[in-house]
């Protein structure tokens, strides 16, 4: 859901359906393997849109219906990738390791309502 509209509509269609959000797994993954000098711009950025802000949009969006139903759980998929780099994955790497420094700021943001049933985990 690089598209921060699209993961809003998203949410709202499970709530429409199911009336409430328990569980969200972000897992965004799409990899374009190249040396970094052959990639152009458009195809780094794609990668980082759907990888990193893909998981940053959903998140906006589930993040406080959770707080409102005072539960969920957000469970945040990164890879291997987001500890060790290899050639030809630049923009994965990139993503992957934003996601995890960006999920421990949430997840601190969110542990006064652990004890009331709401989780975010990496």
């Amino acid at each position: 859901m690089a598209e921060e509209k699209a993961a809003f509509a998203a949410v709202q269609v499970v709530l429409d359906a199911f009336g409430r959000l328990d569980v969200l797994v972000n897992n965004a993954g799409y990899g374009d393997i190249a040396p970094f000098e052959q990639l152009s711009s458009q195809r780094f950025k794609a990668v980082v849109d759907t990888n990193f802000y893909g998981i940053v949009n959903v998140t906006r969006a589930a993040q406080p219906v959770m707080r409102k139903q005072k539960s969920g759980c957000i469970l945040q998929i990164s890879s291997v990738g987001g500890r060790l780099a290899l050639p030809g994955s630049t923009p994965n790497h990139a993503a992957k390791w934003a996601v995890g420094g960006f999920t421990q700021s949430p997840a601190q943001e969110v542990t006064p309502f652990w004890r009331q049933g709401m989780h975010t985990r990496t």
